[in-house]
C-alpha cells in the first residue's frame, strides 16, 4: 500500500511550528518560512505555503518578511516567493535583522 508517513515526518516540526509563529491572521502576514535543504524539492514548501495562505484574508495585501536581497540565503527565498506571486517590496529594520518585505497582492 502507499504510505505518505515519510512526507507526514518531515513536515511535522514545521507544522508544529506554524501555530506558533509561522504566521499572524491578525496582521494578515508571514513571519518565516522555511524548508530544510534535505527537504527542498519534495513539494513541501509549496505545502506550506498552500496551508498557510489558505488560513490569511486574501481579500487584503499579505506581507511576508524575509532575508535581504544581498544575504545568500535569499537567493532560493526570493525565487521561491515570486513562484507564489508575492512581490519584493520596502525594507523592514524593526527586528534584530533587517529583513525585505515581500506583498501578494489582494484579490480584487
Amino acid at each position: 500500500p502507499l504510505s505518505n508517513n515519510l512526507a507526514e515526518r518531515a513536515v511535522k516540526p514545521f507544522v508544529i511550528c506554524r501555530k506558533n509563529f509561522l504566521f499572524s491572521k491578525t496582521h494578515n502576514e508571514i513571519c518565516f518560512l522555511a524548508v530544510k535543504d534535505k527537504y527542498q524539492r519534495m513539494g513541501i514548501g509549496t505545502n506550506l505555503m498552500n496551508v498557510t495562505l489558505s488560513e490569511l484574508d486574501k481579500n487584503k495585501d499579505i506581507k511576508l518578511y524575509t532575508y535581504l536581497k544581498d544575504d545568500p540565503r535569499s537567493i532560493k527565498a526570493w525565487s521561491f516567493y515570486k513562484k507564489h506571486n508575492f512581490k519584493p517590496g520596502e525594507i523592514y529594520t524593526d527586528r534584530v535583522a533587517p529583513s525585505t518585505i515581500f506583498v501578494l497582492n489582494a484579490n480584487k
